[in-house]
């Protein structure tokens, strides 16, 4: 199954309070594509790069989507705790025009939990299949893609 996450909000880093709000059309893609590998330290080094601008403060919008099923998660982190998560869901081709929101855990969709899934698939057995890309000024990632050849429609 292939899953398209996006981030978006609208940019501002607000120094007093330490609050990011990320940019509109950032993609996270687990998705049929041409696609490459990223090492750990390549996560490793974004990751610090996302944790030295002290970001305590986020709204994070994560569209996970597939033939099968897709959603939009909300999560809103405060002095880095969840403290607001939302889902909408957008019919996909599979689902017959109907959706119904899934469960979810927010922390998997917060900046930490995205390097954790960033992390964990690009040490994983599919990571000869993955191509995982860093906001450059922030750190965050901003791509994940997903592509066995082997299977039609990934996760």
């Amino acid at each position: 199954m292939s899953a398209i996450r996006s981030v978006s909000g609208q940019m501002g880093n607000c120094r007093s309070r330490k609050m990011l709000i990320l940019p509109s059309g950032i993609l996270l893609l687990f998705l049929v594509s041409a696609c490459g590998l990223l090492g750990d330290s390549g996560v490793d080094r974004a990751e610090l790069k996302w944790k030295q601008q002290s970001v305590s403060s986020y709204r994070i919008d994560v569209l996970e989507g597939s033939f099968w099923h897709a959603q939009t998660n909300t999560i809103t982190i405060r002095n880095k705790q969840v403290v607001e998560s939302s889902a909408d869901c957008v019919p996909a081709p599979a689902e017959g025009g109907k959706c119904t929101v899934e469960a979810f855990d927010p922390d998997t969709y917060t900046v930490p939990g995205l390097f954790g899934t960033a992390r964990t698939r690009s040490t994983s057995e599919q990571a000869k299949w993955m191509k995982i890309t860093f906001d450059p000024t922030y750190g965050y990632p901003s791509q994940i893609s997903y592509n066995n050849p082997d299977i039609l429609d990934e996760e």
